[in-house]
């Protein structure tokens, strides 16, 4: 056994490797939404706000950035290494609260761009779905890091049927399968209009539990909030090799 050393101060979330801010969304969290604590292999805390809006937030109003903040740096004094959170257009906010803090802040899943635009073929179109797809403008995307030339195919899931009377309201209940078949329809009619797609981007905090569904059916590399908060964890938690040689 090591030897363990209290640091500095006590800490109210020791052991908690990401720390997710959840807003006032009332809607079924199943396994593989972001706020399912079962989503991830390794601990996570939510920090709930009463004080922002959704519906505010898809847009960047600026009435919602003081309370993403200081949020933000309560979080950061609570022990964990590092923040995210539940809707992809906090990335409004992003810079912001990354310069607030000293601890890795990611807010959004369309931070993830910029690497997608690194790795994929220079001729491969990025397919973004959102929840809403007129909320990802100019300024979404800029504020990500996107600076390529690369062709982004946009669309959204506001005009389903299913999930967006599930969970782009408020609600009790979800038919998850039928869910996933409209998002395996949308990705699959992105492909086939634009066969150059080299993969998708998930900007919904509520897609994840369909991502794998969305890989089986096309084929093609998901990206989304999962994948994001994975990556960073990892990175914050290095683990120790074991093997033969």
């Amino acid at each position: 056994m090591a030897i363990y050393r209290q640091k500095g101060k006590r800490v109210l979330n020791e052991g908690f490797c990401v720390a997710i801010i959840d807003g006032d969304w009332k809607v079924p969290y199943i396994p593989g939404d972001v706020t399912n604590a079962s989503t991830y292999p390794f601990p996570v805390v939510y920090h709930f706000l009463d004080d922002i809006d959704v519906t505010l937030i898809l847009n960047g109003d600026p009435s919602q950035r003081e309370p993403v903040i200081k949020a933000v740096k309560e979080i950061a004094s609570s022990g964990v290494r590092g923040i995210s959170g539940d809707c992809g257009f906090l990335i409004h906010y992003q810079a912001d609260a990354a310069r607030a803090v000293d601890i890795p802040v990611y807010l959004s899943p369309l931070l993830q761009l910029p690497l997608m635009d690194a790795v994929l073929a220079g001729d491969r179109s990025i397919g973004i779905i959102a929840a809403v797809a007129s909320s990802v403008d100019e300024d979404v995307i800029s504020k990500a890091g996107f600076k390529g030339r690369r062709e982004l195919v946009v669309r959204g899931m506001q005009d389903s049927n299913v999930f967006a009377s599930s969970l782009l309201q408020p609600s009790t209940s979800i038919d998850s399968d039928a869910a996933a078949n409209e998002v395996i329809e949308l990705c699959l009619q992105m492909q086939q209009e634009h066969p150059n797609l080299g993969a998708y981007l998930f900007e919904c905090s509520m897609l994840p539990p369909y991502s794998h569904a969305a890989h089986a059916a096309t084929g093609l590399p998901v990206f989304d909030f999962v994948s994001m908060i994975n990556y960073f964890q990892r990175a914050s938690y290095r683990k120790e090799f074991t093997g033969y040689y």
